[in-house]
């Protein structure tokens, strides 16, 4: 958490329901079903 960052998370679903953050894209080849409005990495610029 340097520089006030957060660069990861492990207990995502408890996270994007309480709302208190906003997921800006996920390390996935594909949308998850459960969140089909967060975007893979894949569309912004990375091959995983």
């Amino acid at each position: 958490m340097a520089g006030g960052e957060i660069q990861l998370f492990v207990d995502t679903t408890t996270v994007l329901e309480s709302n208190e953050v906003k997921a800006l894209a996920i390390f996935a080849e594909e949308c998850l079903e459960a969140y089909p409005e967060i975007p893979p990495l894949k569309e912004f610029c990375c091959n995983l």
